[in-house]
């Protein structure tokens, strides 16, 4: 769990905001395994163009992906394992081109 204070860049700003269960890299789904998930994956977040994009069961090796894919966003989260990058995320991604991301805490 963590929290998060932020604040709008512009006044008046809506917030597109998006949430994905990524379902961990590791797991041995066959046909639903991270290779086979990995491109629709990456396309929707992609396409959405979401300010706020909040995921799940994601691990390091998908976080950096993601990463990859968002160079105006910021991640809010760490892996829970070892509150670095170990273990799964439960993190968020935050557009700062239209958010600037305050205080944050994990607990």
């Amino acid at each position: 769990m963590f929290g998060l204070l932020m604040s709008a860049v512009a006044p008046e700003t809506s917030m597109h905001v998006m949430t994905y269960n990524i379902r961990y890299g590791s797991a041995n789904d066959r046909e639903n395994a991270w290779p086979h998930r990995r491109e629709d994956l990456l396309t929707r977040v992609s396409e959405a163009n979401a300010d706020l994009i909040g995921v799940q069961e994601a691990e390091h090796s998908q976080i950096k992906e993601l990463k990859a894919l968002l160079p105006f966003h910021q991640l809010v989260g760490k892996g829970r394992n070892d509150g670095k990058t170990k273990g799964e995320y439960s993190g968020l991604f935050v557009d700062t081109r239209v958010w600037s991301v305050g205080e944050t805490g994990m607990f």
